[in-house]
């Protein structure tokens, strides 16, 4: 692999005899951290950091159901940088209308072939085909100007939408970008803001237009911010909420009837539900029934029957993990905390094939002030659909473990998307459990 390419590597696997026990499979060489992990049409796409000093995308594609094994992997992209700084980071990778794929990189730097102006901190996107092949690819960025993407949505015209930040200096501004179906520029927009601002997500409206989720640095204060736009981008109305850092990039997420909400968390007040009609109008801006001032949320599903399930964690005599189902009309159907080992943390929450959750959690939380390091462990939780926990099972892979992604496929087992650090290196893990979610003994493929 030469140092200065961006690649993408695909790898295809073919079926095997279904797993009967948890297995490990590593990434690399070709992938040093996760990304995220999706189901299409009964096969797992997993996007990858790419390993080595560059950085760029891997993608990784297998069958589920079976026991992966590679069949072929092949690279393609050229970077066109002269220095090195941060590596390209992979942002997100979404399922198109022809059953194709789009990406989004955050690439550092650019230098255009053939003499062509230098640009730093641009938006690489790149459209693949169903099998992986690339269609066409365009960097999105200008000279003097930072761009930053962090999601990316395909338009009803076939087009693109590209959210994140731009920047001129050290002040960070929201940024939303259009492209016709190759790429190609069609408008930006830098919707005015208080200071530090950014668009992490869009959603495009039944009734034409968007809205933009993200947030707004006011004085200290970060905001969850949503702008609701016309076609070309031209802001409507905007609305502000107060929140708490990071707690505020849990995305837009859809409901039913083309119904979507979104959560809001401040400090010292109670998590609160946003809930918008198709058109983007908001239906519902109340605290989440039986919340607590302690509670947070990390992770959301929304079931079909217009329910939704939250997962996290609340502070009791100890940090608990959370898990609450909340009906339509924000009415609290039911509410458990917890306790595993000492401080835990809930991550993720799945429904299982057979009634129940499968909640992918991080339990015994603390810190080592001789040594300076952290300690935890991954636990999954099984529960029955009314949330009590019915079994656990906990495992360590290397240091500082940090789950990524999970997913439950048609057979019942987990697929777990992970970055850890063994032999003093970072590589990307996939961990499949045996069917039901138990890990038992892992098996390192």
């Amino acid at each position: 692999m030469k140092a200065r390419h961006l690649g993408i590597i695909l790898l295809l696997f073919i079926a095997a005899p279904a797993l009967q026990a948890a297995d490990l499979y590593t990434l690399l060489p070709a992938a040093s951290g996760g990304i995220s992990l999706n189901l299409y049409d009964g096969e797992a796409l997993v996007l990858a950091q790419l390993s080595g000093n560059n950085g760029g995308a891997a993608l990784f594609k297998f069958a589920v159901g079976s026991s992966p094994e590679p069949l072929s992997s092949f690279e393609y992209g050229q970077r066109h940088a002269t220095r090195i700084s941060d590596p390209d980071s992979p942002v997100m990778i979404i399922r198109t209308a022809d059953k194709g794929y789009a990406l989004v990189v955050d690439l550092k730097e650019y230098n255009a072939p053939r003499g062509g102006i230098k640009r730093e901190n641009c938006a690489w996107l790149i459209k693949l085909s169903a099998d992986g092949k690339r269609e066409w690819a365009e960097v999105l960025g200008e000279t003097g100007l930072g761009y930053k993407p962090f999601g990316l949505v395909q338009t009803q015209d076939g087009g693109y939408l590209v959210t994140g930040s731009t920047t001129a200096g050290k002040v960070w501004k929201s940024l939303v970008i259009k492209t016709d179906a190759r790429g190609a520029l069609s408008w930006k927009k830098s919707v005015p803001s208080g200071s530090y601002a950014s668009f992490d997500r869009a959603m495009q409206l039944a009734n034409g237009g968007y809205l933009l989720y993200g947030y707004d640095n006011v004085q200290a204060r970060v905001n969850y911010w949503l702008v609701r736009t016309g076609a070309q981008g031209e802001p409507l109305w905007q609305k502000t909420w107060p929140g708490l850092g990071d707690r505020m990039r849990t995305p837009l997420l859809p409901g039913t009837g083309g119904s979507f909400f979104g959560l809001v968390k401040s400090e010292n007040a109670v998590p609160r539900l946003l809930a918008f009609n198709s058109a983007g109008a908001l239906t519902l801006d109340n605290a989440i029934a039986g919340m607590k001032p302690s509670d947070m949320l990390n992770d959301t599903m929304t079931l079909p029957d217009g329910s939704i399930v939250y997962c996290g964690w609340t502070q009791n005599s100890t940090q608990d993990i959370l898990l609450t189902k909340i009906g339509q009309g924000n009415r609290l159907l039911w509410r458990k905390a917890i306790h595993e080992q000492g401080d835990d943390l809930g991550l993720r929450v799945l429904k299982t094939i057979d009634p129940g959750y499968l909640l992918v959690t991080s339990t015994g939380y603390s810190y080592d002030y001789t040594t300076q390091r952290y300690s935890y462990k991954t636990t999954l939780i099984r529960t029955d659909e009314s949330g009590n926990r019915m079994w656990s099972e906990s495992y360590s892979i290397g240091i500082g473990d940090s789950i990524e992604d999970a997913v439950i496929v048609p057979d019942n087992r987990c697929v777990i998307l992970m970055t850890t650090i063994r032999n003093a290196q970072q590589e990307a893990l996939l961990l499949v459990t045996e069917p039901g979610g138990r890990i038992g003994t892992i098996r390192e493929r």
